[in-house]
């Protein structure tokens, strides 16, 4: 196992950089946020599959069915004033 302090793309390029080129080259899937830092890496890894991690997509998923549910409340208080 690899841990390191931090979250960012130097953290990330410190791990590829132990990995060495050989390591990195057998990679063949990686779990991620969606951070654009983790984008500009992909030379380390270009073979790769990238795949959203799961607590982002739950996350991503959540916020935007609030966001769903907050606009249809926000219409039925409008149709319906007895709602308010």
């Amino acid at each position: 196992g690899w841990a390191a302090t931090g979250a960012d793309e130097a953290t990330l390029a410190g791990f590829f950089t132990l990995l060495g080129p050989d390591r990195c080259a057998r990679l063949t899937h990686i779990s991620c946020d969606a951070a654009g830092w983790i984008t500009r890496s992909s030379p380390n890894m270009p073979q790769a599959v990238r795949a959203a991690d799961p607590f982002h997509v739950v996350a991503w998923a959540t916020e935007a069915l609030d966001e769903q549910r907050r606009a249809a409340w926000n219409a039925a208080r409008q149709d319906n004033p007895a709602l308010h």
